[in-house]
């Protein structure tokens, strides 16, 4: 799982720098519930993350960046292939489609928002530092912080349905008579 959202954020955070130029530059996003913000938090970690692991040696950053967000349009949308760029695009627009298709970062009670996690990883890339933008330490630890309490809230849900139904099982089965044997001294 550790990997699973390390990887995501990766990918979204490559997406995030990749985007700003022209079309694709950061613009300030609105977040309004839980769901917005984990999108956002995700898409801006991984933006960051992608800036400083990716675009420390790209000499056209604009142009990298372009041709990540391409592909990673593509790639979300269909099926591609190709050079690095493009290639991490390929990854970071799969990896969306997947969190579409399965629920953000695996949970199906987060929906994925692709323009809310692009706006974050565009804020990532370019840093970004408006209203809305979390440093990346704040994102990465309201994305651990608000796993670990879906998670909590998810084993309490399943403790609390596995006694109901121990419970009901229990008060269907009939009552065991005890005998008692008594012995002669």
């Amino acid at each position: 799982m550790k990997k699973q959202i390390i990887f995501s954020l990766a990918t979204l955070t490559v997406a995030g720098m990749m985007t700003s130029c022209g079309k694709y530059n950061a613009q300030t996003a609105t977040l309004n519930d839980q769901n917005d913000s984990i999108n956002y938090a995700l898409g801006y970690a991984n933006g960051d993350g992608i800036k400083n692991y990716y675009m420390n040696n790209v000499d056209n950053q604009q142009a990298a960046i372009k041709a990540f967000i391409d592909a990673l349009d593509k790639a979300y949308n269909s099926n591609a292939t190709p050079d690095e760029m493009y290639q991490l695009g390929v990854n970071v627009g799969s990896t969306f489609a997947r969190q579409k298709a399965e629920g953000l970062m695996g949970n199906e009670d987060l929906k994925f928002d692709y323009d809310l996690a692009m706006q974050g990883m565009k804020q990532g890339i370019e840093g970004a530092a408006d209203s809305t933008a979390w440093t990346p330490a704040e994102a990465q630890q309201y994305i651990q912080e608000t796993m670990m309490q879906l998670q909590a809230e998810k084993a309490a849900k399943q403790a609390a349905e596995q006694a109901a139904k121990d419970a009901a099982e229990a008060a269907q089965k009939p009552a065991v008579e005890e005998d008692t044997v008594k012995v002669d001294k």
